[in-house]
């Protein structure tokens, strides 16, 4: 997962979801009880706290993460499985987020993750798409100007 990307054509999602960041802004649509910023906040509380338990209850059954390579990885099984190994690799990983803006239903998110203390601040974006107030993916790329623009992160 710690990989870097530093694309911003394409994402790489061999799944068939939006590969690019307008393809996500343009296929964003609302079909939540709740606001999808409040369902991504619980999410990664659930990450910075390795509640496995708690991410899982959070996952569709479709649920996949795209790493900052572009590759997809699901579904929700498959994912839970490589949650706890992440969590057991990295058990200082925590998110900090610093921005969070919504657009119907998918949820940017600016900041930095936290590793350990040989690599305190690692600067990122987070995309999720969120439906029925579950996350269906769960996105990360490179904080860079391009990725900044393409998301209308000013």
């Amino acid at each position: 997962m710690p990989s870097r990307c530093s694309s911003t054509e394409t994402f790489g999602c061999e799944l068939g979801k939006p590969t690019t960041p307008r393809e996500l802004l343009t296929k964003a649509k609302e079909v939540n009880s709740r606001d999808p910023k409040l369902t991504v906040l619980l999410f990664n509380e659930n990450i910075n706290r390795q509640d496995l338990e708690g991410l899982t209850r959070q996952m569709a059954q479709s649920h996949t993460f795209i790493d900052r390579d572009g590759t997809a990885h699901g579904p929700k099984p498959r994912m839970v499985e490589e949650w706890k190994e992440f969590f057991q690799r990295f058990p200082k990983y925590r998110n900090n987020f610093s921005r969070v803006e919504s657009h119907d239903d998918l949820v940017v998110v600016l900041g930095h993750a936290f590793w350990s203390e040989e690599q305190p601040f690692d600067p990122v974006i987070w995309t999720a798409r969120v439906e029925d107030d579950l996350v269906v993916e769960w996105r990360i790329c490179s904080d860079s100007k391009e990725n900044r623009a393409a998301f209308n992160l000013r």
